[in-house]
């Protein structure tokens, strides 16, 4: 399906796009509507893909929240060629480069742009995982690519925020699919779900002992893993939370040359709820 905008003439926006369904004689319902329309078409899409729109649309957060309702099990949706840069100077807001407020004026269209810190963060809190693709078929060489995290979080398979990724140590601990925290570390989990529990797959890598502390909005736990111990911390779930933080303590550590920060690799985060 291709979905344009309501006042679109199918002129010259949208004559590319329907030359590409000629030319490979693709089958195509083609609806004019709004974005916030998505969810009265009354089908379910296998994938969604936003390229150079997504920022035009006037309540993006409500966007977002619909497209969980339209994907399949297992969708994905797409963000190509759109203006998520962590050097826009606010987490999110109206563009005003030169070439942006001549599209403004000349065309009545809404452009905004998006720190990718405040992008990857508002999807993970709606409930979404995101990768990032690097590519040379758009003009700003990034595709963001979306999944539902349906409560599940594989540490290394999946992009955090870039402000709070730096407060990682490893792309990887122990493992391909892990990280390892530093100091005070924070990653985003879906906020306001029906969720009661919070389980962190972790293993002290280190031959001494670890103390720690995870705190998710106003719950939090403490603890101790023994040197090379492999555990599950359980933490309660804030339905007002925002970001899951764990924090690892070096005070007992023993003064040694470790190559690097001292911290718990977390291989997984399973929200879960009321049994």
């Amino acid at each position: 399906m291709f979905l344009c905008r309501r006042d679109d003439d199918h002129s010259s926006r949208s004559a590319p796009v329907l030359s590409l369904i000629h030319i490979f004689s693709l089958e195509v319902d083609a609806r004019r509507g709004t974005f916030l329309e998505i969810d009265q078409l009354g089908q379910r899409y296998d994938a969604v893909l936003f390229y150079e729109c997504f920022h035009h649309c006037s309540d993006h957060r409500l966007l977002v929240k619909k497209l969980a309702d339209v994907l399949k099990p297992g969708g994905k949706v797409f963000f190509a060629s759109e203006p998520i840069l962590d050097s826009f100077p606010m987490p999110w807001g109206v563009r005003t480069d030169g070439e942006s407020l001549w599209a403004i004026r000349r065309n009545g269209w809404l452009e905004l742009g998006f720190q990718e810190s405040y992008f990857v963060r508002m999807l993970s809190r709606l409930g979404w995982v995101t990768k990032r693709h690097f590519t040379d078929a758009t003009h700003l060489g990034v595709v963001f690519e979306a999944k539902r995290a349906e409560g599940f979080y594989e540490l290394g398979t999946f992009i955090l925020p870039p402000d709070e990724d730096a407060t990682w140590s490893e792309p990887n601990g122990t493992g391909p699919k892990a990280r390892r925290t530093s100091g005070s570390s924070t990653m985003p989990v879906e906020s306001g779900g029906g969720f009661n529990l919070i389980e962190i797959a972790a293993t002290n890598p280190f031959p001494f002992a670890l103390e720690y502390r995870v705190s998710h909005g106003l719950q939090a736990v403490s603890g101790t893993a023994d040197p090379f111990e492999t555990i599950v911390i359980r933490c309660p779930y804030d339905p007002a939370g925002e970001a899951l933080t764990v924090a690892v303590s070096e005070g007992n550590v023993p003064a040694t040359d470790l190559g690097g920060p001292v911290g718990l690799d977390i291989r997984s985060v399973t929200l879960t709820g009321p049994t």
